[in-house]
């Protein structure tokens, strides 16, 4: 089976030339649980993918190595976040890299405290990350992660009103009530 699997490997890096293709493939072996496609992906793309790219794709496709290397290149690179990765990336992620790059220019901070400040600073991602590589549920629905991130467990203040849940539960109740002893009369 190995043997197959490496045949049919080399065929596809053959007619693969770009990189929204290998992006494709990647997904494709992500969702199929491909890991030898998966792998090859990631390599073929690690060298053509920008900081930006690397932290978006991280983050869908569950690449915790380029998660670290794009927030890493975007905290100790000399120029500024421009104001489209500043849009790509989202304003909570923009700050944290403004935040990360304040410290490391400010105290001349060493690169592992870096990379440890990154990781602290990012944990729900890279948490996101770690539960997807050994989920079993993610075998059949990658898009399925396993921790909860509390911040987004939370009552819809659109449809949620106490108010109208009390009613609903007390309504309810008369009705039972009105059907039980209503018919025993």
């Amino acid at each position: 089976m190995t043997l197959i699997e490496g045949l049919a490997l080399r065929k596809v890096s053959t007619q693969i030339h770009h990189s929204h293709e290998w992006v494709a493939a990647l997904k494709i072996a992500t969702v199929l649980r491909l890991q030898l496609l998966r792998v090859m992906a990631i390599e073929m793309l690690t060298s053509q993918l920008g900081p930006v790219e690397k932290v978006q794709l991280a983050t869908t496709y569950s690449v915790q190595s380029w998660l670290m290397q794009g927030y890493k290149d975007l905290v100790m690179r000399d120029a500024s976040i421009s104001a489209q990765e500043e849009q790509q990336l989202g304003v909570a992620r923009t700050s944290n890299i403004f935040r990360l790059r304040g410290r490391r220019l400010e105290k001349s901070v060493y690169q592992e405290s870096i990379l440890a400040d990154i990781h602290n600073t990012f944990e729900r991602e890279f948490d996101g990350i770690a539960a997807f590589d050994t989920s079993p549920i993610s075998l059949f629905q990658p898009n399925i992660r396993t921790t909860t991130d509390p911040d987004t467990v939370r009552l819809d203040e659109t449809y949620y009103c106490e108010d109208i849940i009390l009613l609903v539960k007390s309504f309810i109740f008369l009705a039972m009530y009105q059907v039980t002893h209503s018919t025993s009369g």
